[in-house]
């Protein structure tokens, strides 16, 4: 199972707080990948938080770059 989860900010930078939220979510369905995807970027305590936790970051400028860069991860991982 994958779990995706998609947070976004009308700031510069998306907060810790999704990493949580997804991890909560992780839990309940113990995944074989976690998937966060942050528009535009993430915070660094987001991106240590996302590592301690084992969820992949997908940072993109807007939702068309978001979806490339999932498909790109999700196809290099399949390998």
């Amino acid at each position: 199972a994958t779990v995706i989860d998609l947070a976004s900010s009308t700031e510069d930078i998306v907060s810790e707080q999704p990493v949580i939220a997804l991890f909560a979510k992780i839990f309940d369905v113990s995944p074989d990948k976690a998937y966060l995807i942050a528009i535009p970027k993430i915070s660094e305590n987001g991106k240590k938080m996302a590592e301690l936790y084992n969820i992949q970051v997908i940072e993109a400028k807007n939702q068309k770059e978001a979806v490339k860069a999932l498909k790109d991860k999700l196809l290099r991982n399949k390998k």
